[in-house]
């Protein structure tokens, strides 16, 4: 059914063997079916987070995202070990090399990674949703608020990429 979406083997994967941009976001949108049919709601990855901590905390935090019953655990089941089992299979079937490197070697201490980790985290949530949340789920549904959260995330991006390369290396 795949091959017949995207047109042909070769749309499938690319020369080195790793699947193409456009298969990975015709796997994404049909991700969408399952999720909303069994959730009901879309992707995303901080909601989760969200619904881990609430629970955690007996409500306390964000009780509108507590896992009450299967239904609401599902889309952090969903995303989390999806997301997993996804790379696994990429791993496994596909021609994609697996970086094994400790923080300390790409010079970040697990500080670093934590401080960063929580920005992001909070930075999704001041927005209403993360780049999946809204990119995926929101772009799909054409919702204005998605496109335009989308336009400024990856407007974003490319003004980091430029300062990145723009500036000297010792200051990062």
């Amino acid at each position: 059914m795949l091959r017949s979406l995207v047109g042909s083997e070769m749309c499938i994967r690319d020369r080195y063997g790793t699947i193409t941009p456009t298969t990975a976001g015709i796997i994404l949108g049909f991700n969408q079916l399952p999720l909303r049919a069994l959730a009901g709601r879309g992707q995303g990855g901080s909601t989760p987070v969200l619904s881990l901590l609430s629970t955690a905390t007996a409500g306390q935090i964000a009780p509108q995202h507590r896992i009450t019953n299967v239904r609401s655990a599902f889309q952090t089941l969903y995303v989390y070990v999806g997301t997993f089992i996804g790379a696994l299979i990429c791993i496994r079937h596909m021609n994609v090399a697996v970086v094994n490197h400790s923080l300390g070697e790409l010079g970040y201490t697990p500080m670093d990674a934590f401080v960063g980790g929580f920005l992001m985290l909070f930075g999704a949530r001041l927005a209403g949703g993360c780049t999946c949340g809204h990119g995926i789920t929101g772009v799909s549904e054409l919702s204005p608020v998605s496109i335009v959260a989308t336009a400024a995330m990856f407007a974003g991006g490319v003004g980091a990429a430029t300062l990145n390369l723009s500036v000297p290396r010792y200051y990062f």
